[in-house]
């Protein structure tokens, strides 16, 4: 049994890392969205989206053109997440917590705040936002 021992270390240890690897992976998905919303960058939001993406009865497609519009109808965005929480079970993952996003168009500014979860999934060793937006 002793002798097992070592071997069940390195697989606990290259397990975590794993996790950690993924959770970082994960949060860089998150933090490049906060990065494509503040710049309004489409460009730069959509390779974050899944072409999988489903959810409230949106596709890739729908969900591609509501965002390019929604970034092309301001002229200033400025969205925080805050006290963000990862989880990452296998090839799934989410990311909650609250935001608060100032939009300015048209001369007017408006402020919303609320809770958020992103559904993410790994494909093809990337992770993806399949869901939530």
């Amino acid at each position: 049994m002793h002798r097992f021992f070592p071997l069940l270390l390195l697989l606990i240890f290259l397990s975590a890392c794993s996790d950690t690897s993924d959770r970082d992976a994960v949060l860089a998905v998150a933090v490049k969205r906060q990065q494509a919303l503040t710049s309004r960058d489409i460009s730069l939001y959509l390779p974050l989206i899944s072409p999988h993406y489903q959810d409230k009865g949106r596709d890739h497609a729908a969900k591609a053109r509501e965002l390019a519009d929604i970034l092309a109808s301001f002229d200033k965005i400025d969205y925080r997440s805050l006290d963000r929480r990862v989880e990452v079970h296998g090839d799934s993952a989410t990311v909650t917590g609250s935001y608060e996003l100032r939009v300015t168009g048209k001369g007017k500014e408006m402020e919303l705040a609320g809770k958020e979860e992103l559904r993410l999934r790994k494909e093809a060793g990337v992770w993806k936002i399949v869901g939530g937006l």
